[in-house]
Order: structure tokens, then C-alpha cells, then sequence
């Protein structure tokens, strides 16, 4: 797992990576998960790329993504983000 950027009880919090697809893919494709956000249920082909898109503006401006696992498990569930 990559360094942590910061902790809750139950969370670890870190960067975004490439190594989170399927993972993502899996939340992005997830009619249950999708039917929450103004987004329709993406392909394999669109979760890679917006995975990708999600890094590079991550990297490249003020805006910070992470992923989010569960520390019992250390699963990937989810993602969040501040804009600026």
C-alpha cells in the first residue's frame, strides 16, 4: 500500500494511483454506486480514463484526490476530493 496521507479510525486515506483500477473500475461500474452520483455507469475503456484524469489533475493543480481504504480490510472503497 502507498504512504498514507492522513488516518481515521477506520479509514486510510492516500493518494490516487494507477494501481487502484480495478478497484475503481469496480465502484464505476456499479449501477448501485452510480445511481448516488450524477454520472452514468462507466465502461472499462471510460473508468481508465477518468482514473487517469483524476492522477493528472491531482498532480497538476491545486485539486487533491484520494483514495480511501478500509484499514480492516484494506480495500479500496471509494474516492473523494477538494476542489480549489
Amino acid at each position: 500500500m502507498q504512504q498514507m496521507i492522513f488516518e481515521t479510525n477506520r479509514l486510510s486515506i492516500q493518494k490516487l494511483k494507477s494501481e487502484d483500477e480495478i478497484s475503481f473500475f469496480d465502484l464505476m461500474s456499479n449501477p448501485k454506486v452510480m445511481e448516488l452520483i450524477p454520472q452514468v455507469v462507466l465502461t472499462k475503456e471510460q473508468s481508465d480514463s477518468t482514473l487517469q484524469e483524476l492522477i493528472l489533475l491531482e498532480r497538476s493543480s491545486d485539486t487533491k484526490i484520494y483514495a480511501l481504504y478500509e484499514k480492516e480490510s484494506i480495500e479500496f472503497i471509494g474516492f473523494c476530493g477538494f476542489l480549489k
